[in-house]
């Protein structure tokens, strides 16, 4: 199998290339306890993506690229998700 941008042709077509189109995301797994905060707006403070498994806070570089897609709801995220793999 290839790996690399050449490998996804129609992400790149329809999502772009920029330097966040294959980026790795960036998920607040210790904040999501409860299927509530699917329905959160707004992106919750950066002490909220602690990472538990590395015992490390998410950058502040991290958290302003987070920050910079907007508030959207995890639920419309994964509305999304289903969409496209339905």
């Amino acid at each position: 199998m290839k790996s690399g941008k050449q490998s996804f042709p129609h992400t790149t077509k329809y999502i772009g290339d920029t330097p966040y189109t294959f980026a790795k995301g960036i998920y607040p797994y210790s904040y999501v306890d409860c299927s509530a905060k699917f329905e959160d707006t707004e992106l919750p403070p950066i002490d909220k993506f602690y990472n538990t498994l590395n015992d490390e806070p998410l950058s502040i570089e991290n958290y302003q690229r987070a920050k910079k897609f907007g508030p959207i709801s995890i639920s419309a995220i994964l509305a999304n998700i289903t969409t496209f793999t339905s």
